[in-house]
């Protein structure tokens, strides 16, 4: 558990997106905006806004790229939703 906590307070300092690093559940369920238990693709695009803005990453066709590529990696199974366990998935 210390370690759980450990790894979310360390993504929340240094702003790394659910993509970049391991997402806790609490987290997972406030980015599921419609409390469905999966994250659609603009419920993705949420955290990932956070990322580029920390990156500074502004073109837009840049922004839907990565999205898409993000979130055809995460959906594993391809069903056009991201489940707690495929985001959480190890690669």
């Amino acid at each position: 558990m210390k370690k759980l906590i450990t790894a979310v307070a360390a993504t929340v300092a240094l702003g790394l997106s659910m993509s970049a690093s391991a997402a806790s559940k609490p987290y997972f369920d406030k980015l599921d905006a419609d409390g469905d238990g999966y994250l659609n693709k603009a419920e993705y695009r949420v955290n990932l806004d956070r990322y580029f803005a920390k990156k500074g990453i502004t073109d837009p066709v840049e922004k839907d790229r990565r999205t898409d590529n993000g979130f055809k990696k995460k959906d594993t199974n391809k069903d056009g939703k991201i489940s707690f366990e495929e985001m959480n998935a190890k690669k």
